[in-house]
């Protein structure tokens, strides 16, 4: 299924002999009147096409989903709903990089772009109890320079998050790699030992 566009035109934000002028337009498009909004799905094609038509006549095209919208607070959202661990400190969800809270940049697991225009994805995470692209659940906690290197990316960077985004993977393996340095420095130290013994045996 190609990526389509979901979109919408206010008709009350247009003056009356405008809508009337342009409305052939719109529905040539495959716009459907539905009460005081133009509503329809289009591929990307029509969309830039239509988009361009409304920025020359100075009308507001929308995008018409859920999916489609950055919230504003969704930064809270993300606190709110993880209080982090070791007072207030996070774990970058793909590099595991241990962050202050006003370090941490959150992510959107599914990017923003990515969700408003296929309608494959969106279907996807509403059967996965997604309500919106600012579900709690699509937003995770990420250093400047693995949300950078992320951008709108997907494949692995999605099963990473996902993985990622339990504080106690991190903190596992952070002590599994104390744990190896540990035997680490005590193998060297039993074998700097038996050489000093050695050593010793045949001083004397």
């Amino acid at each position: 299924m190609r990526k389509r566009y979901a979109v919408l035109i206010d008709r009350t934000a247009m003056p009356v002999q405008k809508y009337r002028k342009c409305r052939w337009e719109f529905f040539k498009y495959g716009l459907r009147r539905d009460g005081n909004q133009v509503t329809g799905d289009l591929s990307l094609r029509k969309y830039e096409k239509l988009n361009e038509y409304c920025r020359s006549h100075k009308i507001k095209l929308k995008l018409n989903n859920q999916f489609a919208i950055r919230s504003l607070d969704y930064r809270q959202v993300f606190f709110r709903n993880n209080p982090g661990v070791f007072g207030h400190r996070y774990f970058c969800s793909y590099c595991g990089k241990l962050l202050s809270r006003k370090d941490v940049t959150v992510d959107h697991l599914y990017p923003v772009n990515a969700a408003q225009t296929d309608l494959r994805m969106q279907k996807k995470l509403k059967r996965n109890g997604y309500k919106n692209i600012n579900d709690p659940k699509n937003l995770v906690p990420a250093c400047m320079r693995c949300n950078k290197k992320k951008g709108a990316g997907m494949g692995r960077w999605i099963l990473k998050g996902k993985i990622g985004r339990h504080p106690s993977l991190w903190i596992l393996r952070k002590a599994f790699r104390i744990t190896l340095v540990s035997i680490g420095l005590y193998v060297l130290y039993l074998h700097h030992y038996s050489i000093l013994s050695a050593l010793e045996n045949l001083t004397f």
